[in-house]
């Protein structure tokens, strides 16, 4: 039997029922000599996180708290599903217009969760966990804990968050005033500059913040 690219492998098994709808669905794959081309559902019209802040500016909080709502879920079913995305970013991210409906994009540096830490990293600079640096090692949910924490933080401010992306590992969050306390809680929470103080994907899911609407 002819085995089947990792990436697709990943794919199909985080798109097997019951399915989240905040994860790109795979429809069909083709592999050619030196080319893999994935067939997956296109919400239209849509923009990636990044383009979309590019072209009107940071989030607000009510769209933020929507749009974050459905990340946690897409990530909270790769987690429940033994799935490590590890490239959580704004450019993974699709926003479909109109209706603020998420996607979860670009499974190609997923890997099978393990009960050891990583040493590997395979993600973004920039969006690296502080524990990366002083370690040399990260687990798994903690890091996309804190990838999750970064995208949030960047499109709220366009900043990147104090970490391994500068000097300063006890750096200070910089936020609009007009944030509310608990949006703030939950972004410190998130970037806790200590990997066992991180709130689980669950605690974020019951996090109030995300709960009132």
């Amino acid at each position: 039997m002819k085995s089947v690219p990792w990436e697709v492998g990943i794919m199909a098994y985080l798109c097997k029922p019951p399915t989240c709808p905040s994860i790109i669905q795979l429809l069909d794959w083709y592999e050619m000599e030196k080319l893999l081309i994935l067939v997956l559902e296109m919400p239209a019209p849509c923009l990636d996180l990044e383009k979309l802040i590019k072209l009107n500016g940071i989030l607000t909080e009510p769209t933020a708290k929507h749009l974050f709502r459905q990340l946690a879920q897409a990530l909270h079913h790769c987690e429940s599903r033994g799935v490590f995305h590890r490239d959580v970013k704004p450019d993974n991210i699709l926003v479909q217009f109109g209706t603020e409906t998420l996607k979860l994009i670009d499974f190609g540096c997923s890997i099978l969760h393990k009960g050891n830490s990583y040493i590997k990293f395979d993600g973004m600079l920039p969006f690296a966990p502080p524990e990366l640096i002083s370690e040399k090692r990260y687990q798994a949910s903690s890091y996309t804990v804190w990838c999750y924490g970064c995208t949030l933080y960047y499109c709220l401010s366009r900043r990147l968050a104090p970490g391994v992306s500068g000097d300063n590992l006890n750096g200070k969050l910089h936020l609009a005033t007009r944030f509310s306390k608990e949006l703030e809680d939950f972004l410190c929470q998130c970037l806790s500059l200590s990997p066992e103080k991180r709130p689980t994907l669950k605690e974020i899911l019951r996090h109030p913040w995300l709960l009132r609407s």
